[in-house]
Order: structure tokens, then sequence, then C-alpha cells
């Protein structure tokens, strides 16, 4: 607002649809909602229309702030649609574009700041997941040797030295419940004489993290979503993991094309940016 010389803030639907009281339809917020809720409409920003918001100082444009879910999509896919992205960082999240509204009780519909929807399934352990069973095994090593040792190095080298197992425990990852039930707890099932092993439980953990972003997907598609031509990761879990990227491959039936960038965020805010300098107001 002050770089652009406004006097009033300026907030793109990909960030006003958040805070709820959104028509996703009229892209505006919900006055007659509020009204009924006894709030003052003029609390609320004003919704941009476009990119464009004005110059700055120095006589370059301004372009309006967009949602980090949204400006992360961008910039992992560099602008294309025909995609879905799969991030794993300490939770995860699937994130599939739609160019029409498509309700699914399992995902967030989230406007697009070009136009068109984020299907958004979240799930609250993604990496942490992982980490739940190197601090498991921390504390195991540390009950019987008396050190606290990192064991991220151990459960990558295990991994490296084996064929992926089969016979791995069914885990349930949501150990901190998910967002619609902040209660429900996560599990070890099908756990035998032969699978409790460290290997078959890393495995286990990691195609649980897989498995929750999957049946997300699947809900997609049995609300009358399109399957996608490609799939992008980003996320330090998927950089990190490399083992994870191709479990998700696996499960997902798609090749896993991870992002170029460190940042994928701030790239995508810049590439949406790029378009004020586009438009009629801009140069």
């Amino acid at each position: 607002m002050k770089l652009a010389g406004l006097t009033r803030p300026v907030i793109d639907a990909s960030d006003a649809a958040s805070l709820g009281l959104f028509d996703l339809t009229r892209n505006e917020f919900d006055h007659t909602a509020m009204e009924k809720a006894g709030i003052d409409p003029n609390l609320l920003p004003d919704v941009a229309i476009g990119s464009f918001l004005g110059w700055d100082g120095f006589g370059l444009p301004i372009a309006v702030a967009i949602g980090d879910n949204q400006a992360s999509f961008l910039g992992t896919t560099r602008g294309k649609t025909d995609c879905l992205l799969i991030n794993v960082g300490t939770g995860s999240k699937v994130s599939i574009y739609s160019k029409t509204q498509i309700y699914c009780p399992a995902l967030e519909l989230r406007p697009f700041p070009t136009g068109g929807y984020l299907l958004v399934g979240a799930a609250l352990c993604g990496r942490y997941a992982y980490a739940l069973l190197e601090n498991f095994f921390r504390e195991t090593v540390k009950m019987v040797t008396g050190a606290d040792v990192s064991c991220y190095a151990a459960m990558r080298n295990l991994m490296d030295a084996h064929e992926p197992v089969t016979d791995y425990p069914t885990v349930i990852t949501t150990f901190a419940g998910t967002r619609c039930e902040p209660s429900v707890r996560g599990s070890f099932t099908n756990v035998s004489t032969t699978n409790m092993t460290p290997l078959h439980w890393i495995y286990g953990v990691l195609h649980g993290v897989a498995n929750e972003l999957y049946v997300m997907y699947q809900s997609y598609l049995q609300a009358g979503g399109s399957r996608k031509a490609t799939m992008y990761g980003s996320g330090n879990g998927l950089r990190r993991i490399n083992h994870l990227c191709q479990i998700i491959s696996e499960t997902f039936g798609y090749p896993l094309m991870l992002s170029e960038n460190d940042e994928d965020a701030a790239f995508g805010a810049a590439l949406f940016g790029m378009d004020a300098f586009s438009t009629d107001e801009g140069v």
C-alpha cells in the first residue's frame, strides 16, 4: 500500500480467501454475511483486480502480494497448470489446479492468482513423521549407549544399502491429528515377526506419508477432477529424502519432477510480480 502510494490496503483474492467470509464465485468478501455477523465490512481490505497496484517513488510498478501456497505452485511449475504439486516440509500438501470450482470435502478450494483455483489437501505430519521416527531411534541409541546421536545419516545409509522392502508395516501418519479431526492419531499395524526392523519401519513411515496425500488426490478424482499431465515436487522433505521421491512417484503413478529453486514461493511471487510490467498500466 505504501510503496504504491495507496490510501487503503489492497489484497489479492488468494490471500483474501484465507481470512474467511469470502465469496469464491464473486471473488469478493461476503458483505451480507459480515453484516449478519456484526462485522463492519470497512475493517477488511479491498480485493485487487489484476496484479498492478501503482507506481513507487522510483517509477517502478508495484504488484499485489499473493498467497504463499499459490506462489509456491507458480514458482515450482513455472506457470504450468495441467499438473499437481506435492510439497513435503514439516507438514505435507497436495495442490491441484482446476479451471472450475470442484467441491470435495477432503480438500480446500482456494483462488489462484492467474485465474482458476487450487484444490489443496494438507497433512500435519510430512517430514515431521520421519523426524518422529528418527527421534525414536535416537532415544533407543541413547538408552543403550548413553549417547545422543543423530540417526538421519544412518537411516539414509540403511536404505541406500538395501533394496526397497515390500512387507513394511502399514503406517497411518496422522500423529498430530488432521485439520478436520485434531484428536485423530496415527498407527502402526500389520507388524509381524519379520518386519519389526528399522528398515521396515522407515519404509512404512515413508509410504504412510505418500499414502495420506494420495488419498486426498483420489478424493479429487472421485469428485470429478481430471488426471493431470505432470507432477512436481518441492520442499526439504523431498530434497533430503530421495527414497521418498521414488515412493511418491510410484504411489501416484507419475514421474516426480523436483523444483530447481530453493525458495519456490519467492520465485513464484516474482513471476507473478512480472505481470505488473505487462499490464496496460505497467511498462
